[in-house]
């Protein structure tokens, strides 16, 4: 036991952004008569005894011979001696971890009792981003399968470092059948950013049925941040039904007179300004003259207008189908709406349908036609070898399911609104603007275009494209399936679209520098060229490498040996090396190759790995990976390929 009396100061240090700051305590004894012994013990959360949070000594701390054993020192105060400095190192580089704690524990002597004190390791400075999650409307869907509805969580205020919340998926109006919930999308899950990372997403897969139905809500909560403060935490989904749309019966033809009941049939000729109130009753209007007006209140029946002509509906009116008079004629006709919902129908030409703002369903038939959409409820109907068709929309948008359509974009490309755009099982361009788009290509084999902006892509298939140029913003791809950058695209980080998935997704970046994150499935992650961070996360990972080496091609591997993993070595970069396991005696761990066969050298108290052709001949080795300081690397954990 030691005296009363002993204090230790500093108990706070901040830990530096890189390499190890030394750092110093005092212990100061109350009562200095005597002579004392003294034992200093640091405890950690992965020591023995177990308190705090801060890591074991060999990665938060330094200076013990011993850094896995009890973390202890002892000094001899002589009689007189008020106070003794210990000196030891805190270890930095590892990003935002929040506060972290350890226990200060003294022992020895003969007089009073031992003595307890915690300390705090502090973040190499600057705040933590704020989380927020946007609630989000999509129409469900129909004939079976999924429809993913894509949370977007930003990240507001500071980007440095890694992040990440758990998050939660709870009923509101919906119930379990609406849901299709795997172990790529779990109910509960987390939802993680990357260093310098802005936007991540949540993926909530809704059963796209046929059945007639009401709207429906759920939430999508966030909670226990982790490097990150939380703003928004929770985000309302709104699921449409959008299974009722039916498509009009065509026109009747024109008769020449109305016929005696309330149900108005009006033939609007000639090029007079006119105006037409067609009142209660089920009223037609064929319209010839595109300077009438037509008014019809709401509640006044159900309306059609059919023209031949180009015809947009007074704000005002309150018409339920504005329709071609000819629907399998040849003419181009554009067609408007207004803020009520239309079917609006087009013929056999290329038509621009523009629904203006209601909940409208859009109809395109046969030719190249372009949609303009102002409301996240609007349908599109069009069907396979019905034309080469767009969709122009000023509001986040989702194709339905079964609607064709070749070019999804936002109305103006050049605007900074935040839209989000998801394709459908087709093929498609999805094209953002100069906001932070999220592109959601939803299956097809789709070309994805973010322009400027922080932009979010998610990929559901490998042979889609991603076109981003350099200096258009920090722009993220998720993938739920196998993945490979084109070369040129400017992207910063390219991760598993489910992070806590177990299916096996291998992802590979270009020769730009990259974050390639994987998930807890077995992943074969490149990073290409470029100075690339490899994040493996769970299960036994492939780190390969098929480059030129040179040129700043390093990869940081971060998490090496979170589960049995591999580096691979292509056989064409990596020379004068059998393949397969890496022979013992093409290996070495030092400083650099003692012989002419070590070929890959492993400097372990620096985490670098080097190639050297020559061995311990005059060529220089060339750096081509890192991984942390201190990780356990042997010739058999590396494979020739």
């Amino acid at each position: 036991m030691v005296a009363p009396g002993y204090s230790i100061t500093p108990l706070s240090f901040t830990e530096p952004a890189a390499g190890t700051a030394t750092v110093t305590i005092r212990v100061t004894r109350g009562d200095s008569t005597n002579a004392e012994s003294l034992e200093l013990q640091i405890i950690t959360k992965t020591g023995a005894p177990l308190f705090g949070t801060a890591e074991d000594v060999d990665f938060d701390f330094t200076g013990y011979a011993n850094p896995n054993g009890a973390h202890t020192t002892s000094y001899q105060f002589a009689a007189g001696e008020a106070f003794h400095d210990f000196t030891f190192g805190v270890v930095g580089g590892d990003g935002l971890e929040g506060t972290e704690t350890f226990t200060i524990k003294l022992f020895g002597g003969t007089n009073g009792t031992n003595l307890s004190f915690t300390g705090n390791i502090n973040d190499p400075g600057g705040p933590v981003g704020s989380l927020a999650i946007a609630a989000l409307t999509q129409n469900e869907g129909s004939g079976g399968g999924t429809t993913d509805f894509a949370f977007t969580v930003t990240r507001s205020g500071s980007t440095t470092g890694a992040a990440s919340a758990t998050y939660t998926i709870a009923n509101g109006t919906t119930d379990a059948n609406d849901f299709v919930f795997d172990a790529q999308h779990p109910q509960t899950g987390t939802v993680n950013f990357a260093a310098g990372a802005s936007t991540a997403m949540v993926h909530v897969p809704i059963a796209a049925d046929s059945v007639v139905e009401g709207d429906e809500t759920f939430t999508v909560t966030l909670s226990n941040a982790t490097n990150a403060t939380i703003g928004t935490a929770q985000g309302t989904g709104t699921i449409s039904n959008d299974d009722a749309a039916i498509m009009p019966a065509p026109a009747p033809a024109p008769a020449p007179a109305p016929p005696p009941n309330p149900n108005g049939v009006y033939v609007l000729q000639g090029s007079t300004p006119d105006t037409v109130a067609g009142g209660d009753g089920d009223d037609t209007y064929i319209v010839q003259n595109p300077r009438v007006t037509i008014v019809e209140k709401p509640g006044e029946g159900n309306d059609t207008v059919y023209t031949s002509i180009s015809y947009a509906l007074d704000g005002g009116s309150s018409i339920e189908t504005l329709s071609t008079q000819d629907q399998k004629g040849t003419d181009p006709i554009n067609l408007v709406g207004n803020s009520f919902a239309q079917y609006v129908i087009g013929n056999f030409a290329n038509n621009v349908l523009n629904g203006n703002g209601g909940a409208d369903t859009l109809i395109g038939l046969k030719g190249n036609d372009t949609y303009a959409i102002a409301d996240p409820n609007a349908v599109i109907i069009e069907n396979p070898g019905e034309g080469t068709d767009t969709v122009y929309t000023s509001v986040s948008y989702a194709l339905p399911g079964s609607a064709e359509i070749e070019v999804l974009s936002v109305a103006t490309q050049q605007g900074t609104d935040n839209l989000n755009l998801i394709g459908n099982g087709f093929s498609q361009a999805i094209i953002g603007n100069f906001g932070n788009n999220v592109l959601n290509g939803n299956g097809g084999i789709d070309t994805l275009i973010g322009l400027k902006g922080n932009d979010t892509y998610v990929v559901g298939n490998a042979a889609s494209v991603v076109i981003e140029n350099a200096g258009e913003g920090f722009d993220t791809v998720y993938a739920s399936v196998s993945y490979s950058l084109a070369n040129g695209q400017s992207i910063e980080v390219l991760s598993a679209q489910s992070q806590g998935g177990t299916e096996a997704i291998n992802l590979t970046g270009n020769e730009l520098a990259q974050a390639v994150i994987g998930n807890n499935g077995a992943n074969v992650l490149n990073g290409g060229g470029g100075a690339d961070a490899l994040y493996g996360l769970g299960g036994d990972d492939t780190f390969a490498f098929t480059t030129a080496l040179g040129n700043g091609n390093v990869a940081a591997i971060a998490d090496f040996g979170n589960g049995a993993d591999k580096i691979a070595l292509s056989s064409s970069i990596f020379g004068g090396m059998a393949s397969g396991t890496l022979s013992a005696s093409n290996f070495v761990i030092g400083a650099a190759a003692t012989t002419a066969e070590q070929h890959i050298v492993y400097n372990q108290a620096t985490g670098q790995l080097f190639y050297d052709a020559d061995g311990s001949g005059a060529g220089a080795a060339v750096l081509f990976a890192t991984v942390a300081p201190g990780t356990v690397i042997t010739a058999n954990m590396i494979a020739v390929v």
